[in-house]
């Protein structure tokens, strides 16, 4: 056994193909395994998410234990697996390190600008309509999405002082850690091993990170969200700039359901005084340019030095 296992770990003699299988069945067994510690710890998870004006604080408070786990157990530890058995050491160096403030504030800076553009193209996503012989189809996903929205609001509703570190944990930074080290840190690095294009692995991955929250009405800016953080990783060669990046789309969004109540991007919010609001697009994405582009200079030879690591394609 030991021997198998010494020859699995041996990512040399493994296809990218096969090395992005190891991952995927990683996280399968890993959710699986989420699955088991919530009932277990938990039990029955929450009352019928139909009555979410009434769901219980207790109810509330296993949500976010359920979510705690599910991204421990089914992103983050998988990834950790999947990178040791893989051998990737650029996944533990990356631990190592301090960000440099610059970058750090061109990031911080241009995901805050990007907001605009983020909300558009919710809101574009929201306009996509099946073909008639779908029309059933469309029904169930959009109450799904519905239900979803409401629970979502019930998770960032702040109730007690103590619940606003815990959403910040919950929503920005554990997903930021998790997601970042598992599509960018695993999968994106592997698919550039078996696509000799970068640009298509960053937004093949991009899209499997978009399609694995599940939202057909959310795909769109997740999938442009997803691009972006996986160039910062590979102009930069590092996963925290990626993080930082997650970490702050998801904590600017958690600040503004405090600050102006959690709503979905509808019709309501970009039906009126369209023009002005793609103007407003249209500025602020070009400001978020140029300071992607800023980043990008200063860091494109952390990008070129991966790349002669052999993690990165040239």
């Amino acid at each position: 056994m030991a021997a198998k296992i010494s020859n699995m770990s041996n990512s040399d003699s493994m296809s990218p193909a096969a090395q992005i299988a190891v991952v995927i069945g990683l996280v399968l067994f890993g959710f699986v395994l989420a699955y088991l510690v919530s009932q277990l710890l938990f039990g029955s998870m929450i009352e019928s998410v139909s009555d979410l004006d009434n769901l219980s604080r207790n109810s509330i408070n296993k949500l976010k234990a359920s979510q705690f786990v599910n991204q421990l157990f089914g992103f983050l530890l998988p990834s950790a697996v999947a990178a040791y058995v893989l051998k990737n050491p650029k996944w533990f160096s990356d631990f190592n390190g301090d960000l440099k403030v610059r970058p750090s504030l061109y990031i911080l800076l241009a995901m805050a600008v990007l907001l605009p553009l983020i909300a558009y193209l919710s809101y574009l996503n929201l306009q996509f309509s099946f073909p008639d012989f779908l029309s059933n189809l469309e029904k169930v996903l959009r109450s799904l999405q519905d239900q979803l929205d409401g629970v979502v609001e019930q998770f960032v509703r702040v109730d007690t002082w103590y619940d606003i570190p815990v959403n910040i944990l919950i929503i920005a930074v554990l997903p930021a850690l998790a997601e970042e080290y598992l599509f960018r840190g695993n999968l994106q690095v592997y698919f550039m091993r078996m696509i000799s294009n970068p640009h298509i692995a960053i937004w093949l991955t991009a899209f499997i990170f978009s399609a694995f929250h599940g939202q057909v009405y959310g795909i769109l800016p997740r999938w442009v969200l997803g691009a972006l953080l996986g160039y910062l990783y590979y102009w930069s060669g590092s996963l925290k700039y990626s993080v930082l990046a997650h970490f702050a789309n998801n904590f600017y969004a958690l600040v503004l359901s405090w600050a102006y109540g959690f709503s979905a991007t509808g019709e309501e919010e970009f039906g009126d005084n369209q023009w002005l609001n793609v103007l407003i697009v249209l500025i602020s994405t070009g400001i978020a340019w140029i300071l992607i582009s800023r980043f990008r200079t200063e860091s494109i030879k952390k990008s070129r030095q991966l790349q002669d690591d052999g993690i990165l394609n040239p």
